[in-house]
């Protein structure tokens, strides 16, 4: 597309600032129309979407689903009745392409098993929130296993750090670090040879190609960014889950972590512990969502090659299994760009 776009809002920030250093109003000669642009905005305005956006009826916005649709719809509704043109598919304001998504009802659990004096054992119950939350990508299921922790869950043979090696872990519950061990503020070149080790669709699919029934990922946030495998049960879980299995293992995790980081090498081990991961879910495979697109044409014939992109991402996490609103990731952004 070679229309010029311009919108208003990438420049009054900055207008802003230097008229609050200035302290005075400027003169009707050198006022800029953004300025009065900017301050026909109305805050009310953009709190009642950021509230529209996060209302029941959109479901908390996961892409793919009704709610998501919704919001998109809603948003196109307005472009059009601003007069913005569509720049989507077919003259339209939306940009279609798939998107697999999961629904996460009620019914998730996490149960340590502790083993206790004469054969006894304790199940301590986790809170859901508190201390864990579903895997927004899991499959739906139960898996009870003895609990592997392998590091950061990477096999990487070049780089002569394999945290698999020497560990049975099949049909057991892997529990794994999120990201690597290498710092891109440490040494950037070493950090690009790890980068491709860091992200979550590879650690869920190295773990099930290792024979990993499940795993517990030390990441306590809903995140619908990762692969989707049949028959594996994926939960995020915070601190006290992470404290508790370490506990009576003469490890700290502290510590075990930050060896890894310090030796570059696996610190991977059998925590003798036995867990319960239950995930009630659903999955849509053929599942596809739209991108919404508008543009302004500019007036500049000397910038008409140009393009200015302002975006915000009007997805959020959906019902994981309650409503995931998304009021700054991203209604906030939403609301600014309109």
């Amino acid at each position: 597309m070679t229309k010029l776009v311009k919108y208003i809002l990438v420049y009054p920030i900055l207008l802003a600032i230097l008229f609050s250093i200035d302290g005075s109003p400027l003169s009707s000669r050198e006022r800029d129309p953004s300025i009065e642009a900017m301050h026909g905005i109305s805050s009310h305005s953009v709190m009642s979407w950021v509230e529209t956006l996060c209302s029941e009826e959109f479901a908390g916005r996961l892409s793919g689903t009704p709610g998501y649709d919704k919001s998109a719809q809603w948003v196109a509704d307005h472009l059009k009745q601003w007069n913005i043109q569509p720049a989507g598919d077919n003259n339209s304001y939306f940009q279609e392409f798939p998107n697999p998504y999961t629904d996460v009802l009620p019914g998730s659990k996490v149960i340590l098993h502790i083993p206790f004096k004469r054969g006894a054992v304790i199940h301590k119950h986790y809170r859901y929130q508190e201390d864990y939350f579903p895997g927004s990508t899991s499959a739906s299921g139960t898996v009870t296993a003895d609990v592997v922790y392998v590091g950061y869950g990477i096999s990487a043979p070049e780089l002569g750090f394999d945290e698999y090696k020497g560990q049975d872990v099949k049909g057991k519950i892997v529990m794994m670090e999120p990201e690597v061990p290498v710092s891109p503020s440490g040494d950037p070149e070493l950090f690009k040879k790890w980068l491709p080790y860091s992200f979550h669709q590879y650690k869920v699919k190295n773990a099930k190609d290792h024979g990993a029934a499940g795993m517990v990922y030390n990441y306590h946030i809903t995140n619908p960014n990762c692969a989707y495998l049949d028959d594996f049960q994926l939960t995020y879980v915070g601190d006290s889950v992470i404290d508790d299995i370490f506990q009576g293992t003469g490890r700290r995790h502290a510590n075990v972590k930050e060896r890894i980081e310090k030796t570059l090498r696996p610190r991977s081990f059998n925590t003798g512990k036995q867990m319960t991961i239950t995930n009630v879910t659903s999955h849509h495979p053929d599942a596809r969502t739209s991108n919404v697109l508008g543009f302004i044409e500019g007036s500049n014939p000397a910038l008409q090659n140009e393009t200015i992109i302002i975006g915000a991402h009007l997805d959020h996490l959906g019902l994981n299994h309650e409503p995931m609103p998304g009021a700054n990731d991203n209604a906030s952004g939403v609301a600014v760009a309109m």
